[in-house]
């Protein structure tokens, strides 16, 4: 089960449902709701989106919880599995994206934060 902030002895189920529909609602981060949900901790050396590990969840597990990604492809080399979930816009065309790596099993193996063009 994903359990991250948002369980605090409410439904969890409804409660990670509510988190969802609001990040898949924010699906070009124009609201700023997917920015404020993003953090990295430092000790793990990971980042946690509402506080919660997404690495060796697997692929169904991730799309279940983040929805539809903006985009996605397939290594060059490797052939595995990335997707890209814009977390905020900047001006002149650049937006803050997270891309999620999936391993040859499909579960999530590292994911990264970075600024595209």
């Amino acid at each position: 089960m994903l359990c991250g902030t948002v369980c605090s002895g409410q439904d969890s189920d409804s409660l990670l449902k509510n988190f969802s529909l609001k990040w898949q609602a924010d699906s070009l981060g124009k609201s700023g709701f997917r920015s404020s949900h993003l953090s990295f901790d430092s000790t793990s050396n990971v980042w946690r989106i509402n506080g919660i590990d997404l690495t060796q969840y697997s692929k169904e597990k991730v799309l279940s919880f983040l929805g539809k990604p903006n985009d996605f492809g397939l290594g060059k080399e490797d052939r595995l599995l990335t997707l890209i979930y814009t977390i905020e816009r900047l001006k002149r065309k650049k937006k803050k994206v997270i891309h999620i790596y999936f391993n040859k099993f499909n579960n999530a193996d590292s994911i990264f934060f970075m600024v595209d063009e």
